[in-house]
C-alpha cells in the first residue's frame, strides 16, 4: 500500500494592510490641533476623541470611543477574529497607531502569554512595540508592564523603562529590542513613498514628517511623568 505524505497546513497569508481614506487622514489631523490647543491650555475644550474612530485599521475591526475603569477617555480596538478582549489606549496612542500606519503597513497585537498584552507596529526586522515608542526608549533600555494592571490597556502609565546590559562590540546578539522611535519612522516613511500616490492623501514627506514630530512632542508633554 501506498503511503501519502501529508501536507503540514499552510499558513494565513500575512494581509498588506492599506492607506486610509484622506477623509480619515484629515479627522486624524483635527484631533492632534485639538491635542496640542488642550496641551498649551488646560481650560480648552476636551479633544473630540469620536474623531479617531473607524470601522477598520490594520489587524482591527471597530475602533471604538469609551471610557477606561477609571473614567478616562480611551480608544478600544477589537481584534478581527472576536476572540478576545478588545485593547485600549488613550487617545494620544491611538492617534500615534493610526498615523504611523496611515499609508499602509502592519501591526499586531501580541498575548505573550503571561497576563502581558502589547501591539506591536511594523513588519520583519521592524517590529517595536507600541510602548517602546509613547516612552522614547533607547538602546539598552526595555519597556515592561506594571503588575497588576490591566493588561490589555495600552496606558503609558501602566508601563516603565529599565536598564539592561548591552553586549559589548563583537560580543553575541542581544535578545533586547533596540528599535524605537526612529526605526518605526523610517519604516512608516518607507509605506508612505510606496503608497503615497495611490493613497489620495495631499501630503509631502516633510508634512508627514511634522505629523510624527507633533504626535510625538504632545506624547511627551502628557506623559512626561509617567
Amino acid at each position: 500500500m501506498t503511503q501519502h505524505a501529508v501536507s503540514k497546513p499552510r499558513k494565513p497569508a500575512r494581509r498588506a494592510y492599506t492607506p486610509i481614506p484622506p477623509e480619515t487622514w484629515s479627522r486624524l489631523l483635527k484631533y492632534l490641533i485639538q491635542e496640542e490647543l488642550r496641551i498649551k491650555d488646560p481650560s480648552a475644550p476636551e479633544p473630540d476623541i469620536n474623531l479617531l474612530a473607524d470601522a477598520e485599521h490594520g489587524p482591527f475591526v471597530g475602533i471604538l470611543p469609551g471610557l477606561d475603569h477609571e473614567g478616562r477617555p480611551v480608544v478600544f480596538f477589537q481584534k478581527a477574529e472576536g476572540t478576545t478582549q478588545p485593547r485600549s489606549a488613550p487617545p494620544l496612542i491611538a492617534l500615534l497607531w493610526r498615523v504611523h500606519l496611515g499609508f499602509g503597513g502592519g501591526g499586531a497585537p501580541n498575548d505573550a502569554g503571561n497576563d502581558l498584552s502589547y501591539l506591536k507596529l511594523g513588519t520583519g526586522t521592524c517590529r517595536v512595540t507600541l510602548m517602546r515608542l509613547a516612552l522614547d526608549a533607547q538602546p539598552g533600555e526595555i519597556v515592561r508592564q506594571k503588575r497588576g494592571v490591566p493588561f490589555r490597556d495600552q496606558d503609558p502609565r501602566n508601563f516603565y523603562k529599565t536598564r539592561v546590559k548591552m553586549p559589548a562590540d563583537g560580543g553575541k546578539k542581544t535578545r533586547f529590542p533596540a528599535a524605537g522611535r526612529r526605526e518605526v519612522t523610517a519604516y512608516s516613511l518607507d509605506r508612505f513613498h510606496k503608497h503615497h500616490e495611490r493613497s489620495g492623501i495631499a501630503i509631502t514627506e516633510a508634512d508627514y514628517r511634522e505629523v510624527l514630530r507633533r504626535v510625538y512632542a504632545a506624547i511627551d508633554a502628557t506623559y512626561a511623568d509617567a
